[in-house]
């Protein structure tokens, strides 16, 4: 009995020891036509545009769609943000760049399109918001920037090298503390994913993550799509151990109490 505790007990560790799979939990498919109710747009800033500005799952069936008609060169950036999942310590936010390559192009004017999170919904700011966008302005001219904008005081922005036109698959946001997240994006055949900035650091009494969503800015009347909003939650090693110690323990105060 006590040499199969050991052999159960080193199974036991081998399996807590190896490396511990991603759950992946699917927000939102966009298979709906109608998006659900959990789902709050806003402007997050408006320098007083007429045009309209909708997100929608019926455009393109199986996709979020945003777009915008009527520009009148004032700016519009909004944001597509829901509070009933949440961006925790540990996990992982991800969406999918639907079509890019069909994202509406004009000529040398932009097209961003990414993920965001904020502390709340329907925001009428940009104030505790993070967000990382895939722009698009040309065959020769796309990149991934992420920008923050804290609750007081000067936005920080970084940006990626130049890339080769709808070669961005997903984006992402990583919390990897209370006040830390890392964020980045995933180009078309590579196996691994490109840090843009990593832990970057906000201010610890207004951290984004209560709410969580998508970005769009798109200066003239044009689309961008969205598709598989999900995240990732991947078990905590010390977690694991626990269980295991726990599990080994219980076998051998059971072993020694039928000895």
């Amino acid at each position: 009995m006590y040499s199969k505790l050991l052999a159960f007990a080193a199974i036991l560790s081998l399996a807590v020891a190896a490396p511990a799979v991603a759950e992946t939990i699917m927000i939102d498919d966009f298979n709906n036509t109608t998006l659900d109710s959990n789902w709050v747009a806003s402007r997050a800033l408006d320098q007083g545009s007429s045009a309209s500005t909708t997100f929608d799952s019926s455009t393109n069936p199986g996709e979020l769609t945003y777009k915008v008609s009527g520009y009148d060169s004032k700016v519009v950036q909004s944001v597509l943000l829901r509070d009933d999942y949440h961006l925790g310590i540990g996990e992982t936010l991800l969406v999918d760049l639907a079509d890019v390559a069909n994202w509406t192009n004009s000529g040398s004017l932009e097209v961003w399109g990414g993920l965001a999170i904020a502390m709340s919904t329907g925001i009428d700011e940009r104030i505790d918001l993070l967000h990382i966008s895939y722009r698009e302005k040309s065959s020769t001219d796309n990149k991934v920037y992420w920008y923050y904008f804290p609750h007081t005081g000067t936005h920080s922005w970084g940006v990626s090298g130049n890339l080769t036109a709808a070669s961005v698959d997903y984006l992402y946001i990583t919390r990897t503390s209370s006040n830390t997240y890392d964020l980045g994006y995933h180009v078309v055949g590579d196996t691994d994913r490109t840090l843009l900035k990593d832990e970057l650091a906000v201010d610890a009494s207004y951290t984004p993550g209560n709410a969580i969503g998508v970005y769009s800015d798109i200066r003239f009347d044009g689309t961008v799509m969205f598709d598989n909003f999900r995240k990732e939650i991947v078990p905590e090693p010390s977690a694991l151990a626990l269980l295991g110690c726990g599990l080994i323990g219980l076998l051998a105060y059971a072993w020694r109490k039928r000895k």
